[in-house]
């Protein structure tokens, strides 16, 4: 089994706040956190993985894609995937960057 690196940029002003944002994105995707920390523009960095259940590439890639719609919100596969990924369906949530591992 695979997995794929998660990194969120969170706009939470405390560590609490930051922890019930990862609560509400937890509901939606199911993650294993590595590491919550101050990010240096404000805010939290966290650092997660998520279990990739596919073995063949062209399913992961696509189970990926999954989970990122999962949290994203107005975007579609036929634009710009980075200029179209800025709207999050969790709010707290200003950045998310998925990384597939094989």
């Amino acid at each position: 089994m695979s997995h794929a690196q998660l990194r969120l940029i969170l706009t939470a002003n405390t560590q609490a706040s930051a922890q019930k944002i990862l609560l509400r994105f937890q509901k939606l995707v199911e993650i294993q956190i590595i590491e919550l920390s101050s990010y240096y523009k404000g805010g939290f960095e966290v650092n997660a993985t998520l279990k990739i259940h596919a073995s063949e590439w062209p399913h992961m890639v696509l189970e990926l894609l999954q989970y990122a719609q999962s949290f994203g919100s107005g975007w579609g596969i036929n634009e710009c995937v980075e200029l179209s990924c800025s709207r999050f369906s969790v709010a707290g949530v200003e950045y998310a960057g998925l990384h597939l591992v094989r």
